[in-house]
């Protein structure tokens, strides 16, 4: 029995890879309350983003241009989440399954497209985290969505660098069959779950074991500072309701003395108005 050619794989690769980045995009729409027209818009932009990317950067046709058959997985997808309805809206975990799935398989499937088109393993492995991240990206961006690849915790660009990487290196050195080119998608899907299952992260851009710390001591200054600030007042008003009345010469309000006459038969020197007693 023959084996299929590597471009049909790559082409049936790139259709499975297409149909579960469009599942995401369907069931982000139908939690958005998109209508079928939008929907199938952004089933579109997010499995086909990321390939047309990559076509472009080799300065080819998109092949999804050149193959309507790239248009049929978002139909697919479409109409299959408006048939199966409200259990679509039920749970977050349908969108990562089917978003790692792309992204497994358009990490490695561009990585090896690269490679095809003879680009060093860098530009490669460049290629096929773009031709994975891509779509996910715009889906996050158009839904209004905080983008999974710029999310601190959640493990999104690391798995298909991962993948890229090796795939790169293991067809640049001959050692490559169907076996591998799917482990490698199942590695990088198998990454991508168990990160955000057990919450994986990676350091933040200042060091995390430092930068908490300071905040929160600058915090706990600030909460001194304005403790300070609402006890001393009361303090300081409640001290001078105790303290004697200041004698000052000749002030002639409340509490200050004036000059004394030692004898009181006689009239007040000091008030010449005052009638002899």
């Amino acid at each position: 029995m023959d084996l299929p050619s590597a471009q049909l794989v790559l082409l049936l690769a790139d259709l499975v890879g297409v149909f579960f980045f469009a599942l995401s995009g369907a069931v982000t729409a139908a939690r958005q309350n998109y209508d079928i027209t939008g929907s199938f818009m952004l089933c579109l932009l997010v499995s086909l983003g990321g390939g047309i990317t990559r076509d472009l950067m080799l300065n080819e046709v998109p092949a999804s241009l050149q193959q309507p058959i790239y248009l049929l997985p978002p139909a697919i997808a479409t109409v299959l989440v408006y048939l199966i309805g409200t259990p679509a809206l039920r749970t977050r975990r349908s969108i990562i399954f089917f978003d790692a799935c792309g992204l497994g398989l358009f990490a490695v499937s561009g990585t090896i497209i690269a490679l095809t088109h003879d680009l060093h393993l860098v530009s490669a492995v460049f290629l096929g985290i773009v031709t994975g991240t891509g779509g996910g990206l715009l889906r996050d961006v158009v839904a209004n969505q905080n983008p999974a690849l710029f999310n601190a915790s959640d493990l999104y660009l690391t798995p298909a660098f991962i993948g890229a990487l090796l795939t790169a290196i293991l067809y640049s050195n001959g050692i490559w069959s169907y076996w591998i080119m799917f482990g490698m998608i199942v590695l990088v899907v198998t990454v991508r779950l168990l990160a955000i299952y057990f919450r994986w992260q990676l350091p933040s851009t200042v060091r995390g074991w430092t930068y908490p710390r300071l905040t929160e001591k600058a915090r706990r200054l600030r909460d001194l500072a304005r403790l300070r600030r609402a006890t001393n007042p009361a303090r300081g008003r409640s001290s001078q309701q105790h303290l004697p009345p200041r004698r000052v010469d000749g002030d002639g309000g409340p509490g200050a003395a004036g000059p004394t006459n030692p004898d009181p038969t006689n009239p007040d020197l000091s008030n010449p108005d005052q009638p002899p007693q």
